[in-house]
């Protein structure tokens, strides 16, 4: 501790301090007679009476000699190396602090020595205890070497299992609890997620502690979130929004955010750093993607700061390899955001009426925002796919109803294709666009998609990533609906043959299948996988149609489809489509339990799941 007068000074803690574990500063007002936290409630500040100061150390072997030993009970063995003797005490040191240093926690950069957390220490013993160090360092370099570089919102630039065990051990247990806990049993997978979310209950409400490492475990954890069976209480939704607010809260979101009230002082340490920057805008990522996922409004918006962050990483000469391509996916997720709150995607009490003044001004700056996102593309085609799923968003709601808006939220499922309920409006030119540019779209996402190698498709995130690929394919089959279902009017702009679904269907079978083998644990594996659900119903819906076309007579012209104030008529509207805008440049060449459907995104699905077990083992050989 420093020799400044402040030091100097430093009175005993308070009885109500004391008990919360919390630092009891003095009162600006009255710092001789009363604490901060007291003379805010108004309490009378009644100082702490001396104890003796605890021995961490000792608590700790303590706790691991007790659990050694149930497990001796247990007939399950430790190497010899990890079986810690009881007998052997450490000695403890005298210590020159007050007695109330126990109860306070400073914080802690990512580069120095951390703060000894007993919810942390209790987690990494069990996963010494379960993981064998080899396994661990192997998953840790999956994440650096295989998903870092394709999707690296949270980097680890080295491979250093020892240097991150001491500095950032909240990271890595959320690097192998979540991202890369492919040689994992589930027995273990799931006891890890169990502890480190006791860690994150902990240190969020026990004590209240704050760190860039908390809310990078809890991003980690979100981005690549697995859940346990039953448990349902901490979904990924839960977990992101804490990151966000803890963030805030810690002061890395810059001088737009405002703190939560009673957040206490923020910890001296550099919130304006190239680490603090990049976790912020990992937040607006996952904040972004997560509310037009699951078409969610959401409360953080883009400030001035996330463009001086932004830029600060992609200027910086400390900056990183992949901060270029992260500075990529922020930017698409920004559009994305953009699109999908100018056209209501979150709004479900709004209708998109292509035709108005006002819509048509919105949807000519939406296509430059997005020719102008396009020119700064570098080339990967990854991000390619943001392309066409931001053209897509913006002509989704050419299939929306007033009661199938909802339907396109996450998670995609059969049940939310409904054959009776699709949008059979007239024709006008505005609408016969939306609707090629839509199938284009959709096209291009799956394209890419199913092009991508199997470490890229394991390797992006199982928050929006892979969903959307799953959404490519689902809004697809709402446009087959809409332009085959009796009584449809879409049907005389577009033929379902044109929309070619059984091709898809047959090229993602093998994508599906190698991620399966690569890795069947992974969350991408199973939620691509879900692909069969689809499949099953397509070809039960298809051969209904198929019936009922061959009981009917011939449809009538589609000249009667068309508006009749309309100034176009078919060819016209034909040459309309062919001039140069912006979409003909975008015309490029499962989830296996009900738990995982309803924990990823809610608590709870309005609608009962089926049996998927059979369909997956049965669906894909």
């Amino acid at each position: 501790m420093s020799n400044t007068p402040a030091a100097a000074k430093r009175r005993k803690a308070c009885e109500a301090c004391r008990v919360l574990k919390a630092r009891c500063d003095p009162s600006v007002e009255d710092p001789d007679e009363t604490c901060e936290r007291c003379w805010r409630a108004g309490k009378e500040c009644v100082p702490a009476q001396s104890r003796r100061q605890r021995d961490r150390i000792a608590d700790l072997e303590n706790q691991v000699a007790e659990l050694t030993k149930a497990l001796r009970e247990q007939n399950i063995s430790l190497p010899e190396s990890q079986s810690p003797d009881p007998t052997v005490k450490r000695k403890r040191q005298k210590s020159t602090h007050d007695d109330e240093c126990d109860a306070v926690t400073n914080f802690v950069s990512p580069t120095t020595a951390r703060t000894v957390d007993p919810a942390t220490d209790a987690a990494l013993a069990f996963l010494d205890e379960c993981v064998p160090r080899s396994v661990q360092q192997e998953a840790l370099d999956v994440y650096v070497k295989q998903m870092v570089p394709v999707y690296p919102v949270v980097p680890i630039d080295r491979s250093d299992l020892a240097g991150l065990r001491e500095t950032n051990p909240l990271v890595l247990l959320s690097v192998i609890t979540f991202a890369a806990a492919g040689d994992l049993t589930e027995d273990v997978q799931f006891g890890l997620v169990e502890r480190i979310m006791h860690v994150f209950a902990h240190n969020l409400i026990a004590t209240g502690n704050r760190s860039l490492e908390l809310v990078q475990a809890l991003l980690i954890a979100g981005f690549w979130f697995r859940v346990r069976p039953g448990l349902r209480h901490a979904t990924m939704c839960q977990l992101l929004h804490l990151a966000t607010n803890d963030a805030i809260d810690l002061g890395i979101a810059g001088p737009q955010a405002l703190r939560s009230p009673g957040a206490g002082p923020i910890k001296k340490f550099d919130i304006c750093s190239l680490s603090a920057r990049r976790t912020w805008l990992a937040c607006f990522v996952a904040q972004a993607s997560l509310s037009s996922v699951t078409r969610r409004p959401d409360a953080v918006t883009w400030t001035p700061y996330h463009d001086e962050s932004l830029l600060h990483l992609t200027t910086s000469s400390e900056a990183l390899p992949t901060d270029g391509l992260f500075g990529q996916i922020v930017s698409a997720e920004k559009l994305l955001y953009q699109i999908a709150t100018c056209v209501g995607l979150c709004d479900p009490s709004s209708i998109w009426d292509p035709n108005t003044p006002a819509s048509k001004f919105m949807v000519s700056t939406l296509r430059q925002e997005i020719a102008r996102w396009r020119i700064g593309l570098t080339g990967d085609p990854a991000l390619n796919f943001y392309l066409h799923i931001a053209v897509a968003y913006l002509n989704e709601p050419i299939l929306h109803t007033a009661t199938n808006k909802l339907s396109f939220a996450v998670p995609p499922s059969p049940n939310k294709i409904q054959p009776e309920d699709f949008a059979a409006m007239p024709v006008t030119v505005e609408r016969f666009a939306a609707l090629y540019a839509l199938r284009d779209a959709l096209h291009g996402a799956l394209d890419v998609a199913l092009e991508l190698d199997t470490n890229t498709l394991l390797g992006v995130t199982s928050l929006s990533y892979i969903p959307r690929i799953l959404y490519s394919l689902f809004v697809l089959i709402k446009l087959y609906i809409a332009v085959s279902a009796p009584g449809n009017t879409y049907g005389a702009v577009l033929d379902r043959g044109e929309l070619r679904i059984e091709e898809y269907f047959a090229r993602m079978k093998p994508v599906a299948i190698a991620l399966r083998n690569a890795n069947q644990s992974s969350f991408n594996s199973k939620i691509l996988g879900a692909y069969v659900l689809f499949e099953n119903w397509f070809n039960d819906y298809k051969a209904i149609i198929d019936d009922y076309q061959k009981n009917t007579t011939a449809n009538a012209g589609p000249e009667i489809y068309y508006q009749s104030d309309s100034l176009f008529g078919q060819e016209e509207l034909a040459d309309f489509y062919k001039e140069p805008i912006f979409n003909d440049d975008l015309s490029l060449a499962g989830l296996q339990d009900q738990d995982l459907m309803s924990s990823i995104f809610s608590d709870q699905l309005p609608f009962p799941m089926p049996d998927l077990q059979s369909v997956w083992q049965g669906g894909l050989e």
